[in-house]
C-alpha cells in the first residue's frame, strides 16, 4: 500500500530536525505498526496550488497511491508586495484545490485535505525569510474554509489544523516546530489509520 502526501515545506518537514514532521512520524509509527506501507513525501518548500498542479497527475500516476494527502495553502494566502496582492487569490485558489481533487480522485478514493495551522501575524506581517510577503491568520482561515468548501462539495476528507496547534507550537509564527509537528501527526494518524482499515477490508 502506498500513501502520497503532497504539500510545500511544513508537509516536507522543515524545522523540526529531531522527528523530519508530522509525514515522517507518521510514517515511522505505521511501520512500527506491521503496516506493509511505503510512505512518499511530497512536500517542496514554497510550493503553491499552481505548483502543485503542474506536478501532481505524473507523481501520483508513478506510485499508484491507496491514500492521497493534500496539504497546501499557507504560501497560496501570501499578500506580495511585488506582486501588489494575494500571491494566489481566492477565486483561483479554489479552482486549484478542485483540480487537485478530481485529479486524485482519479487514482483513488482515499483522498484527504487537511486546513492551513494557525499563524502568528506578530512574527509573519511581514515574514523576515522573505520580506516581499506577509501572512496573516485571518487569511489562513479565508483559505481553510475554501478547501472545506470544496470537501464539502465533493464530499472529501477534511482535516481542520487550525486548532490542533497553539502559537507557542510555531517555530516561526508560520512552521510549527518539533512539538507542533507532533501534534499535527497526531491529528491525522486516526484519518489515516481508519482509511488504511478500510482499504484492508475491502
Amino acid at each position: 500500500m502506498n500513501i502520497c502526501i503532497f504539500g510545500a515545506s511544513i508537509t516536507h518537514g522543515e524545522y523540526d530536525p529531531e522527528n523530519g514532521g508530522w509525514s515522517s512520524l507518521l510514517q515511522k509509527h505505521l511501520y512500527a505498526s506491521g503496516y506493509d506501507i511505503t510512505i512518499y513525501n511530497l512536500g517542496i518548500s514554497g510550493n503553491t496550488t499552481e505548483d502543485l498542479l503542474r506536478r501532481i497527475d505524473n507523481e501520483t500516476s508513478a506510485r499508484k497511491p491507496t491514500i492521497i494527502i493534500v496539504s497546501i495553502g499557507n504560501n497560496d494566502s501570501a499578500v506580495s508586495k511585488k506582486l501588489g496582492g494575494l500571491w494566489v487569490p481566492h477565486e483561483k485558489f479554489a479552482s486549484n484545490i478542485q483540480d487537485i481533487s478530481n485529479i486524485a480522485h482519479k487514482y483513488t478514493s482515499s483522498v484527504v485535505f487537511t486546513g492551513l495551522a494557525i499563524m502568528d501575524d506578530t512574527k509573519t506581517n511581514p515574514y523576515p525569510e522573505d520580506p516581499d510577503k506577509t501572512y496573516t491568520d485571518k487569511r489562513g482561515l479565508e483559505y481553510s474554509k475554501i478547501i472545506e468548501a470544496v470537501c464539502e462539495r465533493n464530499q472529501t476528507t477534511y482535516l481542520p489544523l487550525h486548532d490542533v496547534l497553539s502559537k507557542s507550537d510555531l517555530y516561526d509564527g508560520l512552521h510549527p516546530n518539533t512539538v507542533g509537528h507532533e501534534k499535527i501527526f497526531k491529528a491525522v494518524l486516526p484519518v489515516v489509520e481508519k482509511l488504511i482499515s478500510e482499504s484492508l477490508a475491502n
